[in-house]
């Protein structure tokens, strides 16, 4: 977006876990192949190449992964990996099929593209697993003012692609947020198309950093909403948001984590506090991120819900 790290935060990934770390795994594809004709192999998210002939670098980094089910007794992950041109980039969502420790490609099922002043960055593409379905949104036009809707199921091992004519979802990136990092304001903080520019509390923009959606073991279906307040003077600050959902109605239960700062230039572990990951396993739902303004040390926070209510079970700190 504009501020070169408003995007850096991580998007948080939905449960079922498994056993494969897409943060390092080795991919076949990348969206940006013609410059990086080598398989990528991740070390925590991020692979590096040299274009000889154009004489760049290029880094694919993993945007984001959502886990979920296109079938009983089945687990895949929608991949998002994201590849930074000197001004601009573009990024992919690859949909993998989950076999224990193994994952293999099931085909690309969203993409974007920006430039230094045009177009959309990962952060702009949807996606949900719901009743045997995977649900895609992504811009359809360039500044996003449309937007395309697909579908796809799992069939004798193969994917299958359909279409829907809305989003049949909270579009949480079009949404008027009550509670937010950095304060409110008398009548909530209404985000287009993931972001909002006003002057609150000494920041100067509010952003949509990601939405993971999973459902506990009660079939209580949740989302967790990563919001960031950023400032390009001043650093920012995230924190993670509880929603419970019933279609398109939402209903915040609470902030869930602490809220996480960092400075406007990272380096390092403080790298890591740009990192909030919410996952929900079971009965419960956990958040892992930086301790406070401790750049070293992470904090990991468990919680069950009963009757709207959530629980504070564990807390402990980890190193990254």
């Amino acid at each position: 977006m504009i501020y070169a790290f408003a995007a850096a935060l991580a998007v948080a990934t939905a449960a079922p876990q498994t056993s494969v770390d897409f943060k390092n795994f080795t991919y076949r594809v990348n969206p940006c192949s013609g410059n990086v004709p080598v398989p990528a192999v991740m070390n925590g998210g991020t692979f590096s190449y040299f274009d000889k002939k154009m004489g760049q670098g290029f880094t694919i980094t993993v945007a984001s992964v959502t886990q979920g089910s296109l079938g009983t007794g089945t687990q895949q992950a929608v991949v998002m990996l994201s590849c930074e041109f000197p001004i601009g980039g573009t990024a992919a969502a690859y949909l993998f099929d989950i076999h224990g420790k193994t994952a293999t490609l099931l085909g690309k099922v969203a993409d974007a593209n920006w430039g230094g002043d045009w177009g959309q960055t990962p952060d702009s593409v949807l996606v949900r697993f719901w009743n045997g379905l995977l649900y895609v949104s992504q811009c359809g036009t360039s500044d996003c003012t449309k937007r395309a809707f697909t579908t796809y199921a799992l069939h004798g091992g193969k994917l299958a692609k359909g279409s829907v004519a809305k989003w049949p979802f909270t579009d949480f990136r079009n949404y008027t947020y009550t509670a937010i990092p950095c304060g409110t304001t008398a009548h909530g903080v209404p985000l287009s198309e993931g972001n909002y520019y006003a002057k609150i509390n000494g920041y100067e923009y509010v952003e949509l950093v990601s939405v993971a959606e999973g459902t506990l073991s009660d079939g209580t279906q949740l989302a967790a909403v990563v919001l960031k307040c950023g400032a390009i003077t001043s650093g920012g600050i995230g924190q993670a948001f509880l929603f419970s959902e019933r279609g398109k109605v939402a209903t915040l239960i609470g902030p869930i984590g602490s809220p996480t700062t960092w400075p406007v230039v990272v380096k390092g572990y403080e790298d890591d506090c740009k990192n909030i990951a919410v996952h929900f396993t079971g009965a419960q739902l956990s958040v892992d991120e930086c301790n406070g303004k401790d750049q070293t040390i992470h904090l990991y926070t468990t919680y069950t819900l009963h009757a709207g209510k959530l629980t504070k079970v564990s807390s402990q700190t980890h190193k990254p």
